[in-house]
């Protein structure tokens, strides 16, 4: 049968064989860690209390999303999504690649006991720090971060909030894209890269999290 074929045929007999088993392959993975990704967050959760709900984002190789109302303090509700490349379809796959798109791990979190100002923490040279860079009054006050990161604050307690994250960008900024603290709710959102944060111990992230608004506040930014 295969010698009856035109070469154009066999061609694309081949690519629609190698498109199947790139669909097979690409599903199997992104399913597998999707469940990976789930089984961490559930971790690093455990110890915080609350009520917990999670849910597919459509299926497991696509993404989850998994909020905690009435944790301990400092969080008064926690929504941890995390989202996974489209790798099932290999062109689509190779355009999300050059767009920069990766597994991600988006967190919001609203705080019982909001601190005063606002931070942002984002690569240098991003289009996130272009835009920063061009709003208005109150101006930020920047500095420079770990792993080739920006840190901009301004407010009451923006300079105490920047000295008190440090210690979690030493940690985790390598996999960081984003670290945003607004007085609006949500407080806080985190953009994450997935892949390498996920070896780390989930019960230290979320724990060291924590440990940034449980800091003892200095009166001076109090006042």
């Amino acid at each position: 049968m295969l010698a009856s074929l035109s070469v154009g045929q066999r061609i694309l007999l081949v690519l629609a064989f190698l498109m199947l088993l790139w669909y097979v392959i690409g599903t199997w993975y992104s399913r597998r860690l999707g469940i990976r990704a789930l089984t961490w967050i559930r971790e690093g959760i455990s110890g915080l209390g609350g009520q917990v709900h999670a849910s597919w984002i459509g299926s497991a190789a696509s993404g989850a999303t998994v909020v905690v109302n009435q944790p301990d303090p400092p969080f008064r509700q926690l929504e941890i999504t995390f989202l996974l490349e489209s790798r099932e379809l290999l062109p689509l796959w190779l355009v999300n690649l050059l767009r920069g798109r990766r597994d991600e791990l988006i967190i919001k979190a609203h705080l019982r006991s909001p601190w005063k100002g606002e931070m942002e923490v984002v690569p240098r040279g991003s289009r996130p720090e272009r835009s920063l860079r061009r709003e208005g009054q109150p101006s930020w006050q920047w500095e420079d971060g770990l792993h080739d990161l920006c840190v901009a604050y301004r407010g009451g307690q923006g300079e105490t909030l920047s000295a008190a994250v440090t210690p979690f960008l030493q940690s985790y900024g390598h996999s960081l894209r984003r670290f945003s603290w607004r007085q609006a709710k949500p407080h806080l959102l985190l953009d994450f890269r997935l892949t390498g944060l996920i070896d780390r111990p989930a019960a230290d992230f979320f724990n060291d999290l924590s440990d940034i608004f449980a800091r003892p506040r200095h009166t001076t930014d109090d006042a």
